[in-house]
């Protein structure tokens, strides 16, 4: 991560030098002081180095208090709740305890309270401020040799259902499943398995709703360096079974496959 060279020129300086100190970690274990999730300072050094409390910050997410956290201290503990294991906001303990603290060096660790506050008083504009932050730690991440190797992207856009619990969830509708939900678009990088982009929608949204203009957004997250040279291929489900979904893919001059329905005419037509 240090010595490597990177894989294409970036247009700042962060991951050769991070304005925040990177947590020294050194690998060991005890019989006594074995914890579930001892291998996440290893996935904060990669963080630090990423850059990412400094760019949350100057997205401007959301700064729960004058003298309070800022977005940066929320956002990291977040993404270190999601990779430790987390669906909830009480996993929060999972980042407990004086082990995890002493590997976490100086990084804050808001209450359960305030990661609540730092979600639920996110406008309208903050879920796109995130999604800027999560591009640019994918740039940077794939400038340092985590990027696909080979000449195709390959770019996969499903919908998803996310079963909600409870009532007064904003966009939580019965879906064509029969269930209570949540039904966001998301986008993944075949080669890498990275999720490039997420689009928030109703439960009740149909899947191939507005898709062509969701493959557009997760082909404008991959960086520009990376595409140059590379052939798109769009893979989707019967979803995108549909004349915008084709036209999409035509346009950006990519090769398609999309699963169809074996309808009365789509068998004819074999």
């Amino acid at each position: 991560m240090n010595n490597n060279a990177l894989a294409f020129k970036l247009d700042d300086p962060v991951v050769s030098r991070p304005t925040r100190a990177v947590t020294p970690v050194e690998v060991g274990i005890t019989d006594d002081q074995i914890i579930g999730v001892g291998g996440l300072p290893l996935w904060g050094e990669l963080l630090d180095h990423l850059g990412l409390y400094d760019e949350a910050n100057r997205r401007q997410l959301r700064v729960i208090a004058p003298e309070g956290y800022n977005g940066g201290e929320c956002y990291r503990a977040l993404v270190e709740m999601m990779l430790a294991g987390g669906d909830f906001l009480s996993d929060r303990h999972l980042l407990g305890g004086d082990a995890i603290a002493d590997l976490r060096g100086d990084h804050s660790l808001p209450s359960h309270t305030t990661m609540w506050r730092f979600l639920a008083g996110a406008s309208c504009g903050k879920p796109q401020a995130t999604a800027a932050v999560n591009r640019v730690m994918l740039r940077r991440a794939w400038a340092m040799g985590a990027g696909p190797t080979g000449n195709t992207l390959t770019i996969d856009p499903d919908a998803t259902a996310v079963e909600t619990y409870g009532v007064g969830k904003e966009g939580s509708k019965f879906g064509y499943k029969g269930k209570v939900c949540m039904a966001p678009f998301v986008g993944v990088l075949g080669e890498t398995g990275d999720v490039i982009a997420v689009s928030a929608r109703g439960g009740n949204a149909n899947p191939g709703r507005a898709l062509g203009n969701f493959i557009r957004e997760c082909l404008a997250a991959i960086p520009e360096e990376v595409r140059v040279g590379k052939r798109i291929w769009i893979r989707s489900d019967s979803a995108g079974h549909s004349e915008n979904v084709i036209a999409t893919a035509e346009s950006i001059g990519a090769v398609y496959s999309v699963s169809a329905k074996k309808t009365t005419r789509v068998k004819a037509a074999i």
